[in-house]
């Protein structure tokens, strides 16, 4: 699965294989992105921690002291961003005392947690439109996601009730084969769709 860690994908970084790396590059720089600018960055600012994150895991070769072992790879993730991120703060407001609780730092775990899930929700989402047909991805969408009634959405796709039912059940089934794959790197994700 494209969006989760793959271990095999760590392993090949760790050999120096440089289309890995570029794959983990793609894979985690949006994520890191968003964090920086939930964290109150602006565009430019998100784009300089997902360079100073990237060259710090590269040149330091982070990514062969992990060891799977010891826990999961988006636990040792958040403890490079949040270092990134506090460090840019630091940086940033030399003149001012600096204190992580106007960034959220007391709940950093808590916060970098929820915008993983996120983030793997919406990698999730992207596989099923990419899996299935834009009318029935939208279906899906605008029942489950905008929470919009079968009718209105049957109108608005020019398609039948039923068939607006049908696709939403279709796209759920995707989901939960794409959840199962994803708890296989990330046990912890819960289902995002209810049960």
């Amino acid at each position: 699965m494209a969006y989760t860690t793959n271990y095999s994908l760590l392993e090949k970084i760790q050999r120096q294989d440089e289309i890995s790396w570029q794959e983990f590059y793609l894979r985690y720089a949006p994520f890191i992105a968003a964090i920086a600018r939930k964290k109150g960055l602006d565009a430019d600012a998100a784009q300089e921690i997902i360079q100073l994150t990237m060259t710090e895991i590269f040149q330091k070769n982070i990514l062969a002291q992990y060891r799977r072992d010891l826990g999961k790879f988006h636990d040792y993730l958040s403890g490079i961003v949040q270092h990134r991120v506090y460090s840019f703060f630091r940086e940033r407001n030399k003149r001012v005392q600096f204190d992580e609780k106007n960034i959220g730092g007391d709940d950093w775990d808590a916060f970098f947690r929820q915008e993983y899930l996120t983030y793997l929700t919406q990698l999730m989402l992207d596989a099923l439109r990419n899996r299935v047909a834009e009318t029935t991805f939208e279906a899906f969408y605008f029942t489950e996601i905008e929470h919009r009634s079968a009718q209105e959405t049957a109108a608005m796709l020019g398609i039948s009730t039923i068939s607006v039912y049908t696709n939403r059940s279709r796209c759920l089934k995707h989901l939960k084969q794409l959840a199962r794959e994803l708890r296989q790197n990330n046990p912890e994700f819960p289902y995002p769709f209810g049960e």
